[in-house]
């Protein structure tokens, strides 16, 4: 609920109730160790990014997936500054059978597109401790992506998959399905 209150050393899962009066020390020694060890798997052509997300979501006690989340998108921000602290912002506009459980927007920096979605109200689409992975939890969802070509190929930053835009209904779209195919949430970047 409300907007998250991300500060230095909830890198992890942290349920404590946020107030700087409750701060623990960090244990820095233990996320810089989860860290190396994320960038390895994920570089490892053995493992790589799909490897990585399966693993991931396999366990999601042990904090690695937030983490995990918060390297590959701040990566991507460092990767492309200008897209993420000026680009043009628009809404992906959700449609479809479940398009309630679904947000999802872009942002466009000259030739440069990113586009995120992130699932919603989860507990509609599955029974936890189930992800909302893939069809049979998605059915026909999709993102409208207006401005976005068709055609237009997308890397998922955290499992290394592609996606690709098509026409559906004269407008450009990516289905839910294949967004989160393997990882419950979706960094694109053309």
């Amino acid at each position: 609920p409300g907007v998250p209150d991300t500060y230095q050393g909830t890198e992890l899962w942290d349920f404590s109730l946020v107030d700087p009066d409750n701060r623990r020390p960090v244990d820095y020694d233990l996320r810089a160790g989860l860290l190396a060890e994320l960038t390895e798997k994920f570089q490892n052509p053995e493992i790589g990014p799909q490897g990585l997300a399966r693993e991931l979501i396999a366990d999601l006690t042990d904090s690695r997936i937030k983490l995990y989340t918060h390297w590959r998108a701040l990566a991507a921000r460092k990767e492309h500054p200008r897209l993420f602290s000026s680009g043009d912002y628009r809404p992906a506009l959700p449609r479809g059978e479940h398009e309630a459980n679904l947000f999802g927007f872009f942002r466009r920096e000259g030739a440069h597109t990113a586009i995120v979605a992130v699932p919603r109200l989860t507990t509609r689409l599955v029974k936890p401790p189930a992800l909302p992975l893939g069809r049979e939890a998605w059915g026909d969802t999709e993102l409208v992506v207006h401005g976005v070509a068709p055609g237009r190929v997308f890397r998922n930053l955290f499992t290394g998959e592609t996606v690709t835009t098509q026409v559906h209904e004269s407008m450009t779209t990516l289905k839910a399905a294949d967004l989160f195919k393997s990882f419950p949430i979706a960094l694109l970047l053309a």
